[in-house]
């Protein structure tokens, strides 16, 4: 079934699997990389579903080809987090889709996930926040954004 289109509903429950899946995710890279832990490891702001599940769970239209998790944490001033990092899990997926764990360092101003997010796909003209600007953002973590639509290009601001 990896790599056919699931018109499935995406529930609630749904995306507390894929936070599990995320969290577990998060931990597994810094046991990769450790030496991004220390600057890095306390510094996420939010983990979100993007792209084709994203709009798939807010429209119920485009279906489910695979689920990219994204992982967005503070900038630090010494250290670039490496823009291609990137794990697909192909093995384990989830409902027979594959799932792509994908990650960012934003410039943020302040301590809310929901704002730091929004401000960075309105306000950052590089290809990424473009990309991912245009289909809605689901907050998976933490638990204040669980669930919630971070951004959704087709409603006005």
């Amino acid at each position: 079934m990896i790599g056919e289109r699931s018109y499935e509903i995406i529930t609630k429950d749904d995306l507390k699997n894929l936070q599990i899946i995320a969290l577990k995710g998060k931990v597994d890279f810094f046991d990769r990389n450790p030496h991004l832990k220390e600057y890095f490891g306390d510094s996420l702001i939010a983990i979100a579903l993007c792209q084709g599940a994203a709009q798939h769970y807010v429209y119920k239209d485009v279906g489910i080809k695979d689920f990219d998790i994204w992982f967005f944490y503070k900038k630090h001033p010494q250290k670039i987090y490496p823009y291609r990092a990137r794990k697909s899990d192909k093995k384990q997926g989830f409902k027979g889709h594959r799932i792509d764990f994908l990650g960012r360092a934003i410039e943020t101003k302040n301590d809310d996930p929901m704002k730091s997010i929004c401000e960075y796909l309105s306000s950052n003209k590089n290809k990424t926040p473009k990309l991912l600007s245009k289909k809605p953002v689901i907050g998976l973590y933490p638990e204040n954004i669980f669930a919630k639509v971070i951004w959704n290009p087709n409603l006005k601001k």
